[in-house]
């Protein structure tokens, strides 16, 4: 029989032997015959202790313990429970909390960072508590399966090292004979991955939030008769033949100025931005002009006003041929255009001359039906344009300052005279500051186009003939010279001009129909009507401050949760902690007791004399383990076997032992 290693290094010496010692022989590690010699050397040096000296006398030890029946300790199981309802609540608390955040606006930073502690703290507590119940689950299933396995010591090291150290993973024989410990042990490692993905879930985001408040903002008030005199220049009559008459003198300068610079860039003029980004509505009455073809008698008329303006041309100066003519013809005394050859064209520049002027343009250019070329012949073309009284419904918005301004709905309502005998009376001081409206927007379209041809003597006292274009008009000034129907002008210009571009028009003129999109005049006119009236209300003295409900919009920050990612992460985990725990109780139940790891635990279950003799005792756990230890296989035992003498001294039976003890 060979000698055990713990008696022949003389730690201890059992005063009798044990029952059933051949059969209970217990095998140490092989060892080479030099090492065999060395420690048989060592050993003769140190003194021998007996069972007795080991045990001590006295303290909670100088009587066994009795027997008893530990049973499953209610604190482990219920530990294990709490901390996985723990961690659910706190996961539940996390979804609810950023919930209730969502769509909130962000505060200060002070609040911000609140949010992100709460949120962190709540992440945190999720964490550790299902790692702490999935650990729990992960210790009673090592133990099952510790002693339901045969296991070497290195095995067993790295299982107990594995919810600590990554490195136990490798340990090949820890992965095949604990499988279900180890598979719980990286579940503990991998639940910490979920409290990484949810603090990304709440982000701040800057969106645009409408606000509506009511606020003071320009509106037009051309249609009240007690402001006119903001619109129009009237002073009583001093012929004495009528008193109370007022003698009308056309626009206000203001009006004029307006009128000038919207028909030059074409758009509304800049109104006051009520805020950045906001948005109003409003209704109101205000002129229009609409322009449609000439009736017969309007177009005999206008060829009248055309001829008489030829005949009235410098003799020296001959029109080869007119590209455009528009006039306001002069009423008969009674407010009415009178459409007979009596017709004269009113001249807007005189006072006098404008007094029977009428609230009508009268135009005449030539028109292409098609495309246009040098070949083609443009046909003539007549419109009448009038001024009427138009309810406008606008809506006005501002995005980032920039303004937009879109006419929802118009009414074209009724013709609006030109006054003639003008009293005191709110109808007239309305119609003279729609007139003056219509006045100013004349002064912009009137006049006329053409090709001369005058002969002038040399200075060789020869007579030459010249030949040239002439524009007459301030529509060269406006937006309206882009339009197709003055393309025949510029063709002709263009071909005068000894221009070798093979195309028709100048890169002038193409800039110009860009700007007026090649539309016709009657559009334009119209368009351009309704531009200047809305241009009107970027000045106070013509649209005075109305209290409107304005809709406001403003960047803020708002807290934006994604909920799927934390249901996604939190859902996993707490699953896996929920399997976890379920496997926990069927281990305390297959243990029959709560196990920890301890160091009372695994000194509980190592405590025989068996393991001690496999360690020299100078080591005293100092790493590395040798590996010829770390290779001696485990068995869980609970029979005769290992154990204590009882009593001090020589003899002593032996007793039941229960715990590790190497595997025969």
């Amino acid at each position: 029989m060979s000698v055990p290693r713990w008696e022949a290094q003389g730690l201890i010496t059992p005063t009798s032997d044990p029952p059933n010692a051949r059969n209970d022989e217990i095998r140490s590690p092989t060892k080479t015959e030099s090492f065999q010699q060395q420690e048989e050397q060592t050993l003769k040096n140190e003194p021998r202790v007996s069972l007795a000296e080991v045990i001590p006398s006295h303290g909670p030890f100088r009587n066994p313990p009795r027997k008893s029946t530990p049973g499953i300790f209610w604190g482990s199981p219920f530990t294990m429970v709490s901390t996985f309802l723990v961690g659910l609540g706190s996961a539940v608390a996390l979804h609810g909390y950023y919930s209730s955040l969502n769509g909130q606006k962000v505060g200060d930073s002070r609040q911000q960072q609140r949010a992100l502690r709460i949120g962190t703290t709540l992440a945190f507590i999720t964490q550790i508590c299902l790692v702490a119940s999935v650990h729990h689950a992960y210790v009673q299933c090592l133990w099952r399966a510790l002693k339901r396995s045969v296991i070497s010591i290195k095995g067993v090291d790295s299982g107990f090292a594995a919810s600590s150290s990554l490195l136990a993973f490798l340990n090949l024989e820890m992965l095949s004979r604990l499988r279900l410990a180890s598979f719980l042990a990286l579940v503990a490692w991998c639940i910490p991955i979920s409290s990484l993905i949810t603090p990304a879930t709440l982000n701040v985001d800057a969106v645009l939030q409408t606000e509506a408040q009511t606020v003071n903002v320009p509106m037009l008030d051309i249609s009240q008769a007690a402001l006119y005199n903001n619109y129009a220049h009237a002073v009583p009559r001093q012929d004495g033949v009528q008193s109370g008459l007022q003698k009308f003198l056309g626009p206000r300068t203001i009006l004029a100025r307006l009128i000038v610079a919207t028909a030059s860039t074409g758009q509304v003029l800049s109104l006051p931005v009520p805020f950045t980004n906001s948005t109003y509505e409003q209704s109101f009455f205000g002129p229009f002009v609409q322009c449609h073809d000439a009736s017969e008698q309007v177009i005999d008329e206008i060829e009248i006003a055309a001829e008489q303006r030829k005949r009235a041309l410098d003799p020296s100066i001959q029109e080869i041929s007119n590209e455009y003519f528009a006039f306001v013809p002069t009423s008969n005394g009674s407010s009415n255009v009178s459409t007979s050859s009596s017709v004269k064209v009113a001249d807007l520049t005189d006072v006098n001359g404008a007094i029977n002027a009428s609230n009508q343009i009268w135009l005449k250019f030539p028109r292409y039906t098609s495309s246009p070329n040098f070949a083609q012949v443009p046909s003539p073309h007549y419109l009448s344009c009038e001024l009427h009284n138009g309810s406008y419904h606008v809506r006005f918005s501002w995005v980032n300052g920039i303004q937009s301004i879109d006419i929802l709905g118009m009414d074209i309502l009724e013709a609006v005279p030109f006054p003639a005998n003008v009293t005191s009376s709110s109808i007239d001081e309305e119609e003279m500051a729609y007139s003056a409206f219509m006045w100013a927007l004349s002064g912009q379209i009137t006049g006329s186009m053409g090709f001369f041809q005058d002969a002038s003597n040399d200075t060789d006292n020869s007579t030459a003939t010249r030949t040239y274009s002439d524009i007459d008009s301030n529509i060269a000034q406006t937006s309206l010279l882009g339009s197709s129907d003055l393309n025949s002008y510029f063709i002709q210009n263009h071909a005068l001009s000894g221009d070798t571009d093979p195309n028709i028009y100048s890169s002038q003129r193409m800039q110009d129909m860009a700007f007026a999109r090649n539309r016709t005049l009657d559009i334009l006119i119209q368009e351009l009507s309704s531009n200047i009236t809305l241009s009107l209300i970027s000045n106070p003295l013509l649209a005075p401050s109305t209290p409107t409900n304005v809709t406001t919009t403003f960047p803020v920050n708002i807290y934006n949760y994604r909920p799927l990612n934390v249901l996604i992460a939190y859902g996993i985990a707490i699953a896996f902690s929920l399997l976890a725990t379920i496997l926990g109780f069927f281990a305390y139940i297959a243990n029959g007791v709560s196990h920890d790891n301890s160091f009372s635990s695994i000194v509980s279950t190592t405590h025989n004399v068996e393991l001690s003799g496999l360690n020299a005792y100078e080591r005293l756990g100092a790493l590395p383990p040798d590996s010829r230890v770390e290779g001696t296989k485990l068995r869980w035992h609970a029979g005769e076997g290992a154990g204590k003498s009882k009593g001090g001294g020589g003899g002593g039976r032996w007793t039941r032992a229960w715990g590790f003890r190497i595997a025969s």
